[in-house]
């Protein structure tokens, strides 16, 4: 009929629509030139990999495969800027990427130690919900946190990129000092935020980790050192550091795009941050409820 001619029509300009601008879009991003020595792709490719230890268990996905993706990204920055540039890396900017460097690893110590030695109930946890996974639902969340992971490392990817760009004779004439002092105050802020959210998310996982195993403190509430002020200050840490990752970077930000792909990433871990606190609020409600110390600390809270 007409409809379906019509249908079929609009059907394959839609197609061509679409492959025009993936076309476009790919060689924006996945070409390599001196300035970009990682294309859009292959930052995407190490995130695909850092995340995929989630197939092997499903949480993995965000806690395990965030940090892999965003140290093996971290790394590879690193190593592909300093390697490529034609004068040497400032060491603020490289300080901004290695900071998520020390950071990934850190967590990824931190999570194989709670889950194989400080709190083996919790590897058997993992087990339960990986076998109930299915394999669709893991392409889904593989997809989606590859995405994601890509964007809150685009501030290190931007603050590289603007580095190299420096030509040639301004690299000559300017000193390493002078090159740092490039930063401004808004990045050197970014900077210590880092810093302070890399240790206070370091201090905290270390308070609850050791509260967590003294004899007949695994079901009672945290309200020791941080705990005691806060009732998450480990993702308060988390977020404070991404919020300096993402100002150490802001000066770099030229185009559109740029800002979209940072500031996405930043909303990303504010809203992911927003509902763990939300959900561990509500079951740790039920657990320590049965608990009169352990309540009443969680309800001043």
């Amino acid at each position: 009929s007409n409809w379906d001619r019509a249908r079929s029509s609009m059907t394959r300009r839609c197609r061509s629509i679409l492959t025009a601008v993936a076309v476009a879009v790919a060689s924006r991003f996945c070409r390599r030139d001196n300035n970009r020595p990682l294309t859009f792709l292959a930052v995407l490719v190490l995130n695909l990999v850092g995340s995929s230890v989630g197939f092997h268990s499903f949480l993995y996905f965000i806690s395990v495969g965030y940090a892999a993706a965003v140290g093996l990204t971290s790394a590879a920055v690193l190593l592909a800027y300093n390697n490529l540039s034609p004068h040497p890396i400032p060491l603020l900017t490289n300080l901004h990427t290695i900071l998520p460097l020390l950071w990934s690893i850190r967590l990824i110590l931190f999570l194989l130690y709670r889950e194989y030695l400080n709190w083996p109930q919790w590897h058997d946890k993992l087990i339960e919900v990986n076998q109930r996974a299915k394999m669709q639902s893991k392409f889904s969340v593989w997809m989606s946190c590859t995405l994601f992971y890509t964007c809150i490392s685009t501030p290190c990817i931007y603050r590289m990129q603007h580095s190299i760009t420096t030509t040639a004779a301004a690299a000559a004439a300017a000193s390493r000092q002078n090159l740092n002092n490039q930063w401004g105050v808004l990045g050197c802020v970014g900077i210590a935020l880092q810093i302070i959210g890399v240790v206070t998310e370091t201090i905290a996982d270390a308070q609850k980790a050791s509260f967590k195993a003294a004899p007949g403190n695994r079901n009672k509430w945290c309200h020791t050192g941080l705990w005691k002020y806060s009732t998450h200050p480990n993702y308060l840490g988390d977020v404070v550091f991404w919020m300096g990752t993402y100002l150490g970077g802001m000066a770099s930000y030229k185009t559109v795009t740029q800002w979209t792909l940072a500031s996405f990433g930043l909303l990303g871990v504010i809203v992911v941050i927003k509902q763990a606190t939300e959900h561990l609020d509500e079951t740790q409600h039920i657990l320590y409820s049965r608990n009169t110390q352990g309540f009443g600390e969680f309800r001043e809270r």
